[in-house]
């Protein structure tokens, strides 16, 4: 500072030793007396400069502790490193990686920056500082606490998987997150239908996995958003979920009764759902499985009909109806044209004449052919052949349901 101050009282030693300075520069002098010849006027005096230091402190920093291998966002920008010296004067700087040296700088700026791209494997950052005095080697050299931790993020992949992609509105359906790599912390779920509505799924932010229940028909489309407030926010979607309405269906008939051997069309009358499959059935027995949702059928007796309509997916659904059947009242044997020819063809059939007399019996229907044309009818013969008269006879048929059925038959010739 320009100023001079005795250090401490004279000596006869020529050693002196000053301590406790403080650090800066300074010009040391001696003056030699002996008390005789030169004591009043000093013969011998000499200087010296000596430049004090102080140990070195030093800190490291860094913009940012968190740190994306791969993102598209300022998240991936290399992390600067500020290493600043609070004391001291410095004369060179090393920058240690995971303990590996990164950077050797020779600089007497108290304050360096440099950039660093962190890694899963290296990710710790340390400095040391050096002066030329009190710190001019590795062990000696002024160094951070603990090293500086960079946290490291790998980018968010993941795929999403649907436990099914075709099911019954009504139906719940699971997602689950199939992580590849990153570490997200928050997912956001949301559907949209096929109408383009976006329904957003109540969960948890940590839901990795999440039930669905539909409440439209026809293909959805899920979606799910990744972040872990570091990498890039990752999107994944899948559209293939099919949500299938379930099956409405009324069984009609275009009439309400049918004479026996008549035919009958039935509809399956689906007002909602996509049936693929009708089986149709008369009482319990299976008449007819069709792809097309109408039967031709004819009843040979008074029936339930019954139809089940599937689509495969959701529940089979059934509808019935009643079928009244009527026997014939007259039939024309004698034309022989391939028309109401016989009488309850395929059916067991016993003919009566007035009397009460059996003149036929068979399995296959009534072609109006007698057993015999006798002048007593108390002497009817067995020798089929002649054609019945003209007229109205008695018959029995047993139905295919077991049940007899009794009346009259009128044989008409045209």
């Amino acid at each position: 500072q320009g100023t001079s101050e005795m250090i401490g009282e004279p000596t006869v030693s020529p050693v002196k030793e000053v301590t406790n300075i403080a650090h800066g520069n300074y010009a040391f002098y001696v003056t030699a007396y002996d008390g005789v010849c030169f004591s009043v006027n000093p013969a011998s005096s000499d200087s010296v400069n000596v430049s004090v230091h102080e140990n070195i402190f030093v800190t490291l920093s860094a913009d940012r502790l968190k740190y994306c291998t791969e993102s598209s966002s300022a998240s991936s920008n290399p992390v600067v490193l500020t290493a600043k010296v609070t004391q001291g004067v410095p004369s060179k700087y090393e920058i240690y990686e995971s303990g590996s040296l990164l950077y050797g700088v020779t600089s007497s700026e108290t304050t360096i920056t440099f950039t660093v791209f962190p890694s899963a494997q290296y990710h710790e950052y340390e400095v040391l500082a050096y002066d030329e005095v009190c710190n001019p080697d590795s062990a000696t050299a002024a160094k951070t606490g603990n090293p500086l931790e960079i946290s490291v993020y790998d980018p968010i992949k993941f795929n999403v998987n649907v436990d099914k992609t075709l099911l019954c509105l009504g139906d719940a359906v699971h997602l689950s997150i199939d992580l590849i790599e990153g570490n997200p912390v928050q997912y956001e779920w949301s559907t949209v239908t096929q109408n383009g509505k976006e329904v957003s799924i109540t969960t948890t932010k940590r839901d990795s996995i999440i039930e669905d229940v539909p409440t439209e028909s026809g293909y959805q489309a899920y979606t799910v958003i990744a972040s872990d407030g570091i990498c890039d926010d990752q999107m994944v979607s899948i559209s293939n979920v099919l949500v299938k309405e379930n099956i409405e269906m009324t069984l009609r008939s275009d009439i309400d009764n049918v004479i026996i051997g008549g035919s009958v069309n039935f509809l399956a009358d689906v007002t909602r759902g996509e049936p693929l499959l009708f089986t149709w059935k008369a009482d319990d027995r299976v008449v007819a499985t069709t792809t097309e949702n109408t039967l031709l059928e004819f009843p040979k007796s008074p029936s339930v009909y019954t139809v089940e309509a599937t689509d495969s997916v959701c529940s089979t659904v059934t509808s019935q109806l009643n079928m009244e059947v009527k026997l014939p009242t007259a039939f024309t044997p004698y034309d022989k044209d391939g028309f109401n020819d016989i009488f309850m063809e395929d059916f067991k059939v016993t003919i009566f004449n007035r009397f009460g007399q059996v003149i036929f019996e068979g399995n296959n229907g009534w072609d109006g052919s007698t057993y015999s044309n006798a002048a007593n009818p108390d002497q009817v013969k067995r020798t089929c052949g002649a054609m019945a008269d003209p007229g109205v006879y008695f018959y029995s048929v047993i139905l295919k349901d077991g049940k007899e059925s009794k009346g009259t038959i009128e044989v008409v010739k045209m």
